[in-house]
């Protein structure tokens, strides 16, 4: 057999065809026998044969998945718009209805594409948009161009030259199609301008039926408008004021869709939508898809646009490190979509500028700085000194890029790309303490009594805060099973440590620093110069936010030590692997940070039997969750300065933090006898922070 089959792949195509008739022969009982020889998950591969040759060949017999299927549906299907337009496809005398129904469907297209579908198999289902000049009725022939350059504005410029997609994304290829290259945008919007100011002199529709289509051209027109004003930081305020407009004219779209009704065709005429019209460009996919639904589209756009109209609200924020990672973050967790994604991408970095206004590596000077205040960074320093310190800062730029540019992401490559993101840290890590030791004799001269780490402390922060995120969203992705919880809660309360003691460092040292200045400005006073105004070092928002997080995750520890100390955390039987694997395998990227250290499982479970003591824990968790509650209310009753969106989280963290602490005084009582039901995780009110329910 192998001979044969070697001959036979040494042969000309030629000598192949003419070959196939007397070279079949029947290996069946030959192939049963070799196979028979083969371990169990043992797989052949040679040089003629491996396993992608031997998948390729397999025949899956389902018209949706296997190419080499030609069903009935894909051999009657439309070819093109001129054979539409022989099999009777209607283009004109369409009622205010019909127009109607055709307009959502193809913002229904829209949605269904920029969730990850081709355009062959959405918006070019539309016969209509291969040629919009066959369509006699201008209302929609309009609509139809103006649509077009809609998803070629999207596709070249949002999309592409943004860095925040993935496969699973959306699909970027063309395939071909054409977007009315020769229209350019503003004739388009142009044209449907005019069209709203000529409706009113359309006999076949009603008064409410030109209303409706008016709401469409217009909410179409404003989209395109908005989107195109995003692209230049400096209109920032009619970008805002634009899509404000936008999101009003939707929400009069919305309670419309109803409206709208299909085309009525007769068997074997031509359908305005052809599922099967581009099968022949999907050759590596399925033939046909499920497409939103004129509902679903209005949820799609209704949150997309939420999430476009808090992406132009970004240029308006503070230019600082901490408020703009702060407004990120936030965004993110709206779950965003991927055209809201892009756009906040591309507003942070026009022409390598920081909202298009100042550099990343002076946002970053200044973030060290107000932390702690390293002899590198500081005026009045000779240029060799300085010139370290802004080299750093270079360095740190490249990764704070990086950071942002996760951020826009789904989260579900977030976290992977955060993971990525820790060898990098390790680096910029080591480049710090280099740079700390080199100053560690002026440091000292300086500040005798406080730490000379200054810029490894500030790197140690962002590390912490990294894992810290990387951990919470294996929440947000529901990764974690109840019985993992305790460690991953354990981990981020040992993280918070790190944290924790950074921060206090890094504020006295500031303080130090603050007073030294303070000293010698009185000393260069006396001599006749110009006094300083002295710095105000407080806590920060962050420092305080993370001590709450801290007290936080002591009492989910406590309480779920407590749970599963009473045999309410069921284990699964561990056949194949055991609790330590599984625990070095979670956290097992935390081994490529050199700082914080990396805590091995032993010490996990030497300290989680300190806690296995039901009483004592669920009184602690009581204690912690307290705590938080305090911390929260003198967080929002002290920093003026805090932002709504912090504002808005805080209040979510008190609301869990209280539920929690109420659970926990309860199975404290003895409120909850029955220990065989399991507890169950919360996720509807935050999600990263659970509310922990007993049964």
């Amino acid at each position: 057999v192998t001979e044969k089959f070697t001959r036979k792949h040494t042969m000309s195509d030629g000598e192949r065809f003419q070959s196939l008739d007397n070279e079949w022969i029947d290996v069946t009982e030959k192939f049963k026998s070799a196979a028979g020889k083969l371990d169990l998950g043992e797989l052949l591969h040679s040089g003629t044969f491996s396993l992608f040759s031997a998948m390729s060949a397999t025949e899956l017999m389902e018209p949706k998945t296997d190419m080499g299927m030609a069903s009935a549906l894909a051999l009657t299907a439309i070819q093109g718009p001129e054979d539409a337009l022989k099999r009777g496809l209607q283009v004109d005398g369409f009622s205010g209805t019909q127009v109607v129904g055709l307009m959502d469907d193809l913002l229904a297209m829209l949605a269904s594409w920029l969730t990850g579908f081709s355009l062959a198999q959405t918006v070019f289902t539309c016969v209509y948009l291969h040629d919009p000049s066959m369509v006699k009725n201008d209302t929609l022939q309009a609509f139809l161009v103006l649509y077009l350059k809609l998803c070629a504005h999207i596709k070249d410029t949002c999309i592409r030259q943004a860095c925040a997609i993935e496969e699973e994304d959306f699909n970027s290829s063309s395939l071909g199609f054409t977007f009315a290259d020769s229209v350019p945008v503003s004739k388009a919007i142009e044209r449907v301008a005019a069209q709203i100011t000529q409706l009113s002199a359309h006999d076949g529709w009603s008064d409410e039926e030109k209303g409706i289509i008016s709401t469409r051209l217009q909410f179409l027109s404003l989209l395109v408008q908005a989107l195109q004003q995003m692209d230049d930081p400096k209109n920032v305020q009619k970008s805002q004021r634009l899509m404000q407009q936008v999101r009003e004219c939707f929400a009069k779209l919305a309670p419309t869709i109803s409206m709208g009704t299909t085309l009525a065709t007769a068997e074997g005429q031509a359908r305005p939508f052809e599922p099967l019209m581009n099968a022949h460009l999907l050759q590596m996919s399925m033939r046909t898809i499920t497409t939103l639904t004129r509902e679903q589209m209005v949820e799609f756009f209704q949150h997309e646009l939420e999430c476009l109209d808090a992406a132009a609200q970004l240029p308006s924020c503070h230019t600082s490190l901490a408020c703009l990672l702060e407004y990120f973050h936030f965004f993110s967790r709206r779950n965003p979509g991927l055209l809201s994604r892009c756009k906040i991408h591309g507003l942070l970095r026009p022409n390598d500028l920081v909202l298009g206004r100042v550099q990343m590596a002076d946002l970053i000077r200044e973030a060290i700085d107000a932390f702690s205040a390293p002899i590198c960074l500081q005026a009045g320093q000779p240029p060799e000194i300085k010139d370290v310190g802004l080299a750093f800062c270079g360095l740190a730029a490249v990764l704070f890029f990086k950071v942002f540019e996760i951020l826009c992401h789904n989260h579900g490559r977030q976290r992977r790309k955060f993971g990525k993101l820790l060898m990098d840290l390790n680096q910029l890590q080591s480049e710090a303490n280099g740079i700390d030791l080199h100053f560690k004799p002026l440091e000292e001269a300086r500040t005798p009594e406080v730490s000379s780490a200054a810029l490894g402390s500030w790197v140690l922060t962002v590390s912490v805060d990294v894992c810290t995120r990387y951990l919470l969203q294996g929440f947000h992705l529901r990764l974690y099973r109840t019985f993992e919880c305790t460690a991953v809660f354990w981990y981020l309360e040992r993280l918070y440590r790190w944290c924790n003691v950074t921060c206090r460092e890094a504020l006295a040292r500031a303080k130090t620093v603050a007073e030294v200045e303070a000293v010698l400005s009185k000393k260069m006073q006396k001599k006749g110069g110009k006094k300083k105004k002295a710095k105000d070092i407080k806590a920060s928002v962050e420092a305080r936010v993370c001590d709450l997080q801290g007290a936080m995750f002591r009492g989910y520890l406590t309480l779920l030590c407590a749970c599963e100390a009473e045999g309410r955390v069921s284990f699964p039987n561990f056949e194949f692997t055991t609790e330590e694997i599984m625990y070095n395998h979670r956290f097992a990227l935390f081994r490529s940070l050199d700082t914080p250290a990396y805590n091995e499982h032993a010490t996990f479970v030497s300290h989680k039997k300190e806690l296995l003591q039901v009483k004592k824990a669920y009184s602690a968790a009581v204690s912690n969750f307290e705590q938080a509650q305090k911390l929260i209310e003198d967080c929002i009753e002290t920093q003026l300065t805090i932002s709504h969106s912090l504002k808005e989280e805080l209040v979510t963290l008190q609301k869990v933090a209280k539920m929690n602490a109420f659970i926990s005084n309860l199975a404290m009582g003895g409120r909850f006898p029955d220990v065989s039901k399991p507890i169950t995780l919360d996720q509807s009110i935050h999600p990263y922070f659970p509310v922990i329910k007993l049964q």
